[in-house]
């Protein structure tokens, strides 16, 4: 049986429209040929569209103009995004328990980097009274980023949600199991991650900029 790594190595080298699962794929309507966005771009979203999970919940926007409005709160959303910029809608990131701070995903009118969209900034004053004294300095922008294009972004979304599946298909020895299984298992999982995230960087280097801070990497180092 093909280990964790190798089966992960397979899905990086397979051609993306392997990767693709029908029932999961959710395309964006005809309007995107009025979207101001570089022709690879609106090509991406034509052609492979976006997949419905595990953490996106792709909802293109049917307008033509873009809807999107960022809250430059403070200087952590200067550093990615200036007032004046709007973005197409692209769908929804992650956990929704409080729509103000939900990620909306969008696409910058113009340039097509892919940006996470908060209503506002995530404070310490959002966590349980509990928590506050553990996390007193707590700030999540209003703006994250994700990549350099629409094109990189589905790339990276459609792999991913294929990893997760493939992680998913080799969890964690029983907990009777000796330690050793445990501790090789634990190792396989972050060299698979590491090779992941190694290609997804070669494929946008954006993604190894500290100073963007690519919510991909998040997700890939610790959100499993």
């Amino acid at each position: 049986m093909p280990s964790l790594y190798d089966e992960m190595l397979s899905l990086l080298n397979a051609p993306l429209h392997v990767v693709i699962q029908p029932d999961v794929q959710v395309r964006a309507g005809e309007v995107i040929n009025h979207w101001d966005l570089p022709g690879s771009d609106r090509s991406a979203l034509r052609t492979w569209g976006l997949p419905d999970g595990p953490l996106l919940r792709p909802a293109p926007q049917v307008d033509s103009l873009p809807t999107l409005v960022p809250n430059v709160a403070g200087e952590p959303e200067r550093r990615l995004i200036s007032a004046d910029e709007r973005l197409y809608l692209l769908g929804v990131y992650g956990a929704n328990f409080d729509p103000t701070l939900s990620i909306r995903v969008g696409a910058v009118a113009g340039t097509g980097r892919v940006m996470g969209i908060r209503a506002r900034p995530m404070t310490t004053d959002d966590l349980h009274p509990q928590l506050r004294p553990y996390h007193q300095n707590l700030y999540h922008p209003a703006v994250c980023y994700f990549n350099a294009s629409v094109a990189s972004f589905v790339e990276v979304a459609w792999r991913w949600r294929a990893a997760v599946q493939l992680l998913r298909a080799h969890p964690e020895p029983h907990y009777t199991a000796p330690s050793d299984e445990h501790e090789q298992h634990h190792a396989e999982v972050d060299r698979s991650c590491e090779a992941f995230l190694a290609r997804m960087t070669m494929l946008d280097p954006t993604l190894g900029d500290l100073n963007l801070g690519s919510l991909w990497v998040e997700t890939i180092t610790e959100d499993l």
